[in-house]
């Protein structure tokens, strides 16, 4: 008998609900001990994160803790869009989706889903939370944004299917979300449920389109939205995440999905603002989730107490509810090879932090995304006086509330790499939002220098009002700059939807990213030693249109 078909036939009541349960909470004690029961099937890297935080012996120890352990071998989840340093300080960090889309290389989306996957392997994890399938058609979408490639089925679906390649081609499981689509949304899912009120054929043409085509194309896995569809969920007044008809009824009745569905963190505001982590679990399963990202506020007993009395009570059938996920996750298991993962070593975090290769693509991504859109002052001369006025969006920010992800100023870094052109150059910070004060002082320093650089640094960000925008009062400072010198450069990175708000200036640059290997892509281009390569991959207005870069 096989191990999966073995392991089932000894597996309890117990041990066989605790399979749909991925841990991500900071109660290490409750989680080991379910571990050594078998009763979780998943270990969420923000688990890691919250007991271990970026102590890489710590990481090592507790990963081989839980593998050495644990009675079921559990998946091992991560959230890593851009690399895992979107979770810890390790590993290669890449520039986001709409940078490589940016690239209009496909064969990139390949290259950098197969670096970060191999990466996440190497430090244990068999799922990672990607690619972003979603079509960013609303320039106002506070959470996606730079995190989908495109805004055409086209570019996302083809190079949604380049990167599931390079995942899945290193034995880790690719997860396409957000199902159906969170892209023509303007609320973030982690405030409250975005509502998405097209007719189906619109969204089968649109939203659902890039799904479809990477289920058949064989992604093993698709993660369920907290958003709300109406003329798809006729009937039904609950976010996709528990909606039978979305999930069971197309997804996996109609479209014949055989892999595994993960439903959205429940610890999100769509959820828990109007459900219990209880009824969020049952509802979830029922719906049809395979695998269930526990609210990280609470100990996973609660969630695994709440399936089980469901279970016990009726509202969930042990046979339909449970035992086909179960199989479903066992099988998956075996896919990636769980049993035969070996530990840890203590090098292993020291060879994350050099892999040249990989640093080398995200270097390449970065250089071939950056796209100019104005050019009136470039190459700036190596001698020319310059102010950098940095916006300060990355005050006071740790970590998001809801993935883990790690935000550091990036001032510093772009100030360096200036310096490294021209030594007559100087750094001031201005507020995001700032007041009348402060945008007159730094106005009047402004003066003194012949070439200003502005840059933004445009995030998306889960649970922050006005995420991936640009405050107005900063447009007027923007404004007002514009008008007093005539050498301004406007540099983005991050969202650049924001641009088409911008006054024109003497050089516009959209960097999408604001990783390091982006921020030096874009001085390189600013002084001249690189060619600017990058078209938009979205329509930013009637002037910058999708393709356009000089």
């Amino acid at each position: 008998m096989d191990w999966v078909a073995e392991t089932f036939r000894k597996m309890t009541l117990e041990q066989k609900i605790g399979q749909l349960i991925i841990s991500r909470s900071n109660f290490k004690s409750s989680t080991l001990e379910m571990l050594r029961k078998g009763w979780l099937g998943g270990i969420g890297s923000i688990f890691i994160r919250f007991v271990c935080g970026s102590d890489a012996n710590k990481i090592v120890k507790l990963t081989n803790q839980i593998q050495e352990e644990s009675l079921i071998p559990p998946f091992f989840y991560t959230d890593c869009e851009n690399g895992l340093p979107h979770v810890f300080t390790i590993g290669t960090e890449f520039p986001n989706n709409m940078a490589v889309a940016a690239t209009g290389d496909p064969e990139l989306a390949y290259k950098m889903g197969r670096a970060i996957a191999n990466e996440a392997r190497t430090l244990g994890y068999d799922i990672i939370a990607g690619p972003v399938l979603d079509i960013n058609s609303n320039p106002q979408n506070p959470i996606i944004g730079t995190r989908a490639f495109a805004d055409t089925v086209e570019v996302v679906t083809e190079f949604g299917k380049r990167y599931v390649d390079g995942v899945q081609e290193e034995q880790v499981i690719a997860c396409g979300k957000h199902f159906p689509g969170h892209g023509d949304t303007d609320i973030d899912s982690h405030i409250s449920v975005p509502v998405v009120g097209k007719c189906l054929k619109t969204l089968k043409k649109k939203e659902l389109a890039p799904f479809r085509t990477l289920v058949d194309y064989g992604m093993k896995s698709v993660m369920t939205s907290h958003t709300y569809f109406p003329e798809l969920q006729t009937g039904e007044e609950v976010p996709v995440t528990f909606s039978e008809k979305a999930v069971k009824k197309l997804l996996i009745g109609s479209w014949k999905f055989k892999g595994l569905v993960i439903s959205d963190s429940l610890s999100m505001n769509a959820i828990t603002s109007d459900y219990s982590v209880e009824e969020a679990a049952v509802l979830s399963v029922k719906a049809g989730n395979d695998l269930l990202l526990q609210d990280y506020n609470t100990d996973p007993m609660v969630t695994f107490n709440g399936l089980l009395n469901a279970v016990k009570d009726g509202r969930l059938d042990e046979k339909e509810d449970i035992d086909k996920k179960v199989l479903k996750i066992l099988q998956a298991k075996e896919w990636c090879n769980i049993r035969t993962k070996p530990l840890l070593r203590e090098k292993t975090i020291e060879d994350l932090n050099k892999n040249k290769f990989h640093q080398m693509l995200s270097a390449e991504i970065a250089e071939k995304s950056v796209t100019v859109l104005e050019n009136r002052a470039m190459p700036i001369p190596a001698k020319q006086e310059i102010l950098v006025i940095s916006t300060r969006n990355d005050e006071d920010l740790g970590s998001t509330c809801d993935l883990g992800t790690i935000i550091s100023p990036k001032s510093i870094v772009l100030y360096e790499y200036l310096k490294e052109y021209n030594e007559n150059t100087a750094i001031t910070t201005i507020s995001e939002n700032p007041g009348e004060e402060e945008k007159k002082r730094i106005l009047q320093l402004s003066k003194k220098f012949k070439h200003v650089i502005v840059t933004n640094y445009i995030r998306i960000i889960s649970y922050k009002q006005g995420s991936g925008t640009i405050p107005d009062s900063q447009i007027d400072f923007i404004e007002r700059l514009a008008k007093q010198n005539r050498s301004v450069t406007n540099l983005i990175f991050g969202n650049p939807y924001v641009i088409a708000r911008l006054p024109k200036t003497a050089n516009v640059i959209a960097a999408y990213s604001d990783c390091n290997y982006s921020i030096k892509a874009a001085v390189d281009i600013l002084f001249g030693t690189k060619k600017p390569k990058g078209k938009l991959p979205v329509k930013l207005s009637r002037k910058y249109e999708r393709g356009y870069g000089l």
